[in-house]
């Protein structure tokens, strides 16, 4: 199975899940504003078309955020799923350890209770995972 995924990727995993999450709030926040603007402050003094422009303007520059946004939320979201399908086709064991250390972020010992295996049972899971995955393991079990 050479699917290009690196013990690096896996790592990167809730980096980039983190980052994902900040995006979408930012962009929620950023609909809610473009949406839901706050409302003007009016005087009785004519301004002449500076507000409608100001106003303008600034729906142009949230609309061109959403989008860049948009755009970064949906590399991040297709990198996370690229991750999950190829831990998708594990066999069972193999799967379970890897959504404990990768997806979730779960240090070996809290794996070792979770599953209700030794700290060696663990490192033998692991190798046979990636031995799956045809990776090299970069890094010790810890």
């Amino acid at each position: 199975m050479s699917n290009g995924l690196t013990e690096e990727k896996l790592q990167g995993y809730l980096s980039k899940k983190q980052e994902r999450d900040q995006i979408l709030d930012q962009i929620e926040r950023l609909e809610a504003a473009l949406y839901y603007p706050k409302p003007q402050r009016l005087s009785d003094m004519p301004k002449g078309s500076t507000v409608v422009d100001a106003m303008g303007n600034m729906v142009a520059k949230r609309e061109a955020l959403l989008t860049h946004y948009r755009g970064l939320e949906a590399a991040l979201t297709e990198e996370m799923l690229e991750i999950e399908q190829t831990i998708e086709a594990l066999s069972p064991d193999a799967r379970r350890f890897m959504r404990y250390r990768y997806l979730m972020g779960y240090k070996a010992r809290t794996i070792c209770e979770a599953m209700n295996i030794s700290l060696s049972t663990l490192k033998r899971l692991r190798r046979a995972a990636f031995k799956e995955l045809c990776i090299e393991p970069a890094t010790p079990t810890r």
